[in-house]
């Protein structure tokens, strides 16, 4: 006779499950770094980086949306829009200083 097969103790975990395959409609999930933190995103270009949210924005709106990734999309579209608003506030500023600097008046301050 065979003996029944056994049963997990309250204390030992459910087997893990592997990740989902991360080709999905959004595409793989960001780095383990934050997603303003990681290095290509220092390095990105403004043109690629929004190019990348057109690509995000337009994967939410596809009806295949793969919910598993959502939120680590949605980050990743949140610290592309931060890099973008402090690359047109630092080009601003540039802008304002260059022309200060022509105009012979003094160059605006720099906001933290």
């Amino acid at each position: 006779m065979t003996p029944p097969p056994e049963t997990p103790s309250p204390e030992t975990p459910p087997p893990e499950i592997p990740p989902p395959e991360a080709s999905s409609v959004l595409g793989p999930p960001p780095a383990s770094l934050p997603p303003d933190q990681t290095p290509d995103l220092r390095s990105l270009s403004y043109a690629r980086a929004v190019e990348e949210l057109e690509d995000i924005l337009a994967a939410l709106e596809d009806d295949n949306l793969d919910v598993d990734h959502l939120a680590e999309r949605v980050a990743r579209a949140a610290a592309l829009v931060r890099l973008c608003r402090r690359r047109i506030t630092g080009t601003r500023l540039e802008v304002e200083r260059i022309v200060a600097d022509l105009d012979g008046g003094p160059a605006p301050e720099t906001t933290g």
